[in-house]
């Protein structure tokens, strides 16, 4: 019995030894991606994004430990933006389309000028953590970005807000517009490029009429649900390739308006 203490306290000494937690923890952003994105230009710093859900276990231990590491809370406070997306919520849903997230936890680092310069499917500690973020942490990655409305290279906006309670039925509130459309179904096929998702029906048709009046293009809307509500995703144009509609999305960014390529098969 006199070995087994010394034995337990062996086997918990590199435990105690790399103990660097942090009570402060990473300070996600909170303006959502988008806009991360945007101040990453102009700060001349790289941006982390952490997909997590509710039901991921790992990533609720990275964020006990990993993102309470002093090394990685400290360094990342320096060089980076670091934004958590939860892809169980409205916008969660589209970057998750948008990136092809698979697997959880998945970290993606981003330079200032918003391009993916590293993805990790898994859990990871601190160690690991700040190598990673050290490794591409290069002046390459870390220019000043002109986000000036006169730069050809506009970061995109963020998508449109989402409101929290969808409306019981498809009721306007007074004074807010008279509407003429005309409503058909159209088959499930081709691509194209989906501005957001939305909770309120009134908002949906303001939104179209905006984007029809701009782009000059059909826009489409998908009624479905999430967690028990009924949702409306909004997508400009159909497209028969996706290459197509990935140039029509750029011609969209430049004037403004964010999105990504929906594969419309998939929206029945």
């Amino acid at each position: 019995m006199k070995n087994i203490i010394p034995i337990i306290m062996l086997a918990l000494l590199p435990l105690l030894l790399s103990n660097t937690s942090s009570t402060k923890g990473v300070e996600f952003y909170k303006g959502g991606l988008a806009k991360a994105k945007v101040q990453a230009g102009q700060e001349g710093k790289l941006y982390m994004v952490d997909f997590v859900a509710n039901y991921c276990y790992m990533c609720k231990m990275m964020d006990e430990t990993t993102f309470k590491d002093s090394r990685v809370v400290d360094y990342m406070d320096k060089y980076y933006i670091p934004v958590k997306i939860n892809i169980e919520d409205f916008d969660g849903i589209m970057w998750k389309q948008e990136y092809n997230v698979r697997l959880l936890p998945t970290i993606m680092l981003f330079n200032s000028k918003g391009e993916v310069v590293a993805r990790y499917e898994e859990s990871m500690g601190g160690t690991k953590m700040l190598e990673i973020l050290k490794q591409y942490n290069t002046p390459a990655n870390r220019t000043v970005v002109n986000t000036s409305s006169s730069s050809t290279s506009n970061p995109s906006p963020a998508p449109p807000p989402v409101v929290e309670e969808p409306a019981a039925a498809p009721v306007i509130s007074a004074g807010t517009g008279l509407f003429e459309f005309t409503v058909k179904r159209t088959s499930s096929a081709g691509y194209g490029v989906q501005i957001g998702v939305f909770a309120e029906y009134g908002n949906v048709l303001r939104e179209v009429e905006k984007l029809e009046e701009k782009f000059n293009k059909k826009v489409l809307v998908n009624i479905n649900q999430l967690n028990g509500k009924t949702v409306y995703k909004v997508i400009v144009g159909k497209f028969n390739s996706r290459s197509s509609a990935n140039a029509f999305k750029k011609t969209m960014e430049s004037k403004g308006v964010a999105g990504y390529v929906a594969d419309l098969s998939l929206l029945k």
